[in-house]
């Protein structure tokens, strides 16, 4: 079975087993209903009863005590209930319908409304003769001249023995209960009847919703079985074609496309090495004779031929390829990245993250063979724009910080400060080219540094263009000649050492080399065994001038930003239409939008595309290419010719098609951007963030940062002052610089995960005051505010309070106005302490944590005739010093001088005596004061 049937069957089953869910869910909630209705029929019906009960009991009692006593009392009484009987009364608290009425509007089978009519034929005989009765006690009196003396009250007690009155009575009350005990018994029947079909239905749902999750788990493992070990044998085989030897072939288990696939791949290489042969002896033949030359010449010609078709069968191959595999990528990625979002358990976040993370270095996988397909076959083409260099870098640091931080590497990114900020070229590309080599630096750098640098080489012509050298330079384990001829090579993947441990196609220098000649330059290596690799190219770029032609001005953007923080939220939320046929896409997309605060609206084809649009209040479509009814092209086409420029509403493409020639297409029908599936949320951020009118105002994959001060006016608008924002600012309350009591709360109390965290801390961003100035001078407000962001979240997290403070306070005035000096000197300084605390945990076996516990006398007392004798120790004997500090890091671990004496013990390792004389006065004048 191939592995698009077999995809096709599983969407299938998973679309039944939901119809059938959505089936049971529909008889279960009429089931519900009808039980409802029933319960409310029984409790109308007791509810009538018990009233005809009572108020038969009533009217028999007043009649009767007004026939016996003749009290004008009961007679009145009587006459209300009987009002209330007939539902004529007057009082409008007492009036309501008659019992025939209320008997009508119950909905009752036809046994159950002959019993009631029966009932109210023998109580309303009842009333007649209780009315005979009372009529004959009036006699000749009665209301408004009421005469005790004309009642007749003999003649009606005689009457009422006479008839039975009270049998009568009896006769209508025992009816009632009966009625009641029977009708609750069918009750209890009919509930009984209604509750198994309703059982059912509970069991059938958790068999189907059983059914999804073994359908869900069948499918990962039918995807491992049949896509990724397939494609990890044909990569391997692949690996040994590349390097010159003549591997067994593979068998495939199944006959499907990657047998097909893997049987033309053996073909060609039968092929090519049939042709290699012919050629080698064609040569030998030329030797002899010219005519010999010209034949060898002549199957040379048509060895090439054959090899460039076999060669665009396969490309060809590939990019159909690329579509199906993309589509179970995408949920596969799309999936449990959303999973990953919901907050799972443990052991299920790493099971979820390891999908995650094998999809997606499948996902490069299949990019980089695309890729390579269309730069063979010519399909690449420049795509310029202006774009900052700053940004670049940042983006690149981004992409490698945390596998350089997993292996404890040193990350560099420099930028000559000749080099324009702002320039015009082929961003997409150039970062692509930067990418691959930095992530072959980190991959095969174990540890040292690796840098990443652009330099400025030269003017370029009259005009302003220039010339740029980009730098990729590491401290691996370096290469020889031999490795460095055939770096460059396809499906070369150097040192058979190196391959072991990194994997990987060995297509990506291949890549970088002809996306470097796309850009007008040459990619060059530089390397020798021991000593690192240095890769670099030299490329021309136009300078953009001036910067705000890019960027609004720090002005206009605190006036938007402003506008934005106090508009209301009804009115900054956007509306997204998403157009896919696929559900499972459609519902990643949808999240994903949802995720970022979006209003979303769908449509399954270009068709209902165009009608949406047509309709109005749509901000960005997000539009499929391949779908059924009308496809993506034709739909973007109609939908410009509504009168919908690319600047009024912007649509981007979001297809399974990666390669250039798709690309081109969709620019040509007047599609804005480009982004490929499985989709990557933070292009997909990106983009909107580009695209959408006025930005995307939530970034999920971004911590909110903290809101910025605002005041309440007099009228009762509110107003941003970045002023008393500083002020409020600098009255904060001074923090230590490293809060070590803090800092552990957060690991749990791990002292040594604790000391590796901020030894990470210092590596990262102990330069961090020097990169935001460097950022702040290229005028990347914007960089700035990330770069301070990031350094709060980590300094919250690791109890860094002061440098916390300071970075939350540049966040409340970037990216809108530059920070003041002052603030960045401080900044600068508290840096440079928590570099200084932190340098003394390198040496230390143990961690002294601040906190209130008292210093016992004997130790303090010691601890002061050490501080006396520290400036002669450390002119005669340095190392007993630093021994004799270290004793008492156990001592004064939870009292407030732990950190003190860390610093001092810091300024000893330094043999910084100028910090160390301060430092211990300091600590001697805490420990006399509180002594005294």
């Amino acid at each position: 079975m191939s592995i698009r049937t077999i995809i096709k069957t599983s969407n299938l089953a998973q679309l039944l087993l939901l119809l059938l869910l959505g089936l049971c869910l529909v008889a279960f909630g009429r089931g519900l209903h009808e039980g409802r209705r029933t319960l409310e029929n029984y409790y109308e019906l007791d509810s009538l009863l018990l009233d005809v009960e009572n108020n038969t009991r009533q009217c028999y009692e007043e009649a009767h005590a007004f026939i016996f006593t003749g009290s004008a009392e009961r007679y009145a009484n009587w006459q209300i209930l009987s009002q209330m009987r007939a539902g004529d009364a007057q009082d409008a608290a007492t009036r309501g319908v008659s019992f025939e009425e209320a008997a009508r509007r119950i909905n009752l089978s036809s046994g159950l409304q002959a019993q009631v009519r029966s009932l109210l034929v023998q109580r309303k005989h009842l009333d007649t003769l209780l009315d005979t009765a009372v009529t004959m006690a009036m006699g000749n009196s009665g209301p408004p001249h009421w005469d005790r003396d004309s009642l007749d009250l003999r003649g009606a007690q005689a009457w009422a023995d006479r008839v039975n009155l009270d049998g009568e009575v009896q006769q209508v009350l025992f009816s009632a209960q009966a009625l009641r005990e029977a009708q609750y018994r069918g009750f209890l029947d009919q509930i009984g009847i209604q509750e198994r079909p309703l059982e059912q239905m509970v069991w059938a749902m958790a068999v189907a919703l059983l059914a999804l999750a073994a359908s869900a788990v069948i499918n990962v493992y039918i995807f491992q079985k049949r896509v990724v070990q397939p494609l990890g044998e044909v990569s391997r085989y692949a690996e040994g074609v590349a390097e010159g030897g003549d591997p067994a072939p593979v068998k495939i288990q199944h006959q499907d496309e990657l047998a097909s696939m893997f049987d033309a791949l053996q073909r060609m290489k039968g092929t090519l090495f049939t042709r290699i042969r012919e050629l080698k002896e064609a040569e030998r033949r030329a030797r002899k004779s010219k005519q010999q030359a010209v034949l060898a010449r002549a199957q040379a010609l048509t060895s090439l031929e054959l090899a460039q078709k076999a060669s665009h069968v396969q490309e060809d191959f590939l990019r159909r390829m690329s579509h199906e595999i993309r589509t179970p990528l995408n949920a596969i990625i799309g999936m449990s990245y959303l999973s990953l979002q919901a907050g799972p358990s443990g052991v299920q976040r790493d099971y979820i993250s390891q999908i995650n993370k094998a999809g997606s270095v499948l996902l490069d996988m299949v990019n980089r063979i695309l890729d390579f397909s269309s730069a063979n076959e010519g399909l690449l083409r420049r795509e310029n724009r202006a774009f900052q260099l700053p940004r670049l870098f940042e983006l690149l640091r981004q992409s490698v910080a945390a596998s350089a931080l997993e292996k404890q590497l040193e990350l560099k990114f420099i930028i000559d400060p000749a080099a324009p900020a702002v320039v015009e070229g082929d961003e997409r590309h150039l970062e692509e080219v930067l990418r691959i080599l930095l992530d072959n630096a980190v991959k095969y750098t174990r540890n040292g540094v690796v840098e990443c640098s652009v330099q400025y080489a030269h003017d370029d012509g009259p005009d302003d263009t220039c010339r740029l050298l980009f730098v990729v330079a590491d401290s691996g384990p370096g290469m020889d000649a031999a490795l460095k001829e055939k770096l460059f090579e396809p499906f070369a993947l150097g040192d058979e050492s190196l391959t072991r441990s990194n994997s990987g196609l060995g297509l990506g220098l291949a890549l970088a080399r002809q996306l470097v000649d796309l850009l007008g330059g040459e990619l060059c290596v530089a390397s020798s065994l021991g000593k690192g690799s240095r890769f670099f190219f030299e490329i021309s770029v136009v300078r953009v001038q001036p910067v705000c032609s890019l960027e609004t001005s720090p002005a206009q953007e605190a006036q938007e930003a402003v506008e934005s923080i106090f508009m209301p939220a009804d009115m900054q939320q956007h509306t997204v239409l998403v157009v896919e046929d696929n559900d499972i896409n459609a519902q990643i997309a949808s999240e994903l939008l949802s995720q970022a605060g979006l209003a979303v609206r769908m449509a399954s084809n270009g068709m209902a595309a165009v009608d949406e649009v047509r309709a109005g209040g749509v901000d960005l479509v997000i539009m499929d290419v391949q779908m059924p009814v009308m496809d993506g092209l034709e739909a973007t086409r109609r939908i410009r010719d509504l009168g919908y420029s690319p600047e009024s509403l912007p649509i981007l493409a979001m297809t399974a098609h990666a390669d250039a020639a798709s690309r081109m297409d969709g620019k040509n029908v007047g599609m804005n951007d480009y982004l490929t599936k499985p989709v990557d949320p933070a292009a997909l951020y990106a983009a909107l963030e580009r695209w959408l009118p006025g930005g995307l105002e939530h970034n999920p994959l971004v911590q909110n940062a903290e809101p910025e001060q605002a005041l309440e006016s007099e009228n009762g608008t509110r107003e941003f002052d970045m002023m008393r924002a500083s002020e409020a600012a600098v009255a904060e309350p001074e923090c230590p610089a490293v809060n070590v009591e803090a800092g552990l709360a957060t690991v749990g109390g791990n002292h040594d995960l604790y000391r590796e965290l901020l030894l990470r801390f210092v590596d990262h961003y102990g330069d961090s005051a020097r990169e935001l100035r460097g950022l702040l001078a290229c005028g990347d407000l914007r960089g700035a505010a990330r770069l301070a962001h990031t350094v709060k979240g980590v300094a919250a997290n690791l109890g860094v309070e002061r440098v916390c403070r300071l970075t939350r306070r540049m966040e409340s005035t970037l990216p809108m106005t530059l920070p003041s000096e002052s603030l960045m000197d401080e900044f600068e300084e508290s840096m440079n302490e928590v570099l200084l605390r932190v340098r003394c945990l390198e040496g230390m076996g143990s961690m002294a944590t601040a906190g209130t516990m008292h210093l016992d006398e004997e130790h303090r007392e010691a601890l002061l005739a050490l501080l006396a004798e520290l400036p002669e120790l450390m002119e005669t004997d340095w190392g007993n010093a630093e021994s004799s500090l270290e004793r008492f890091i156990p001592f004064v671990d939870g009292t407030p001088y732990a950190e003190d004496l860390s610093a001092i013990l810091a300024s000893v390792k330094d043999f910084d005596n100028g910090a160390l004389q301060g430092q211990s006065a300091a600590l001697q004048h805490r420990l006399r004061g509180e002594n005294a």
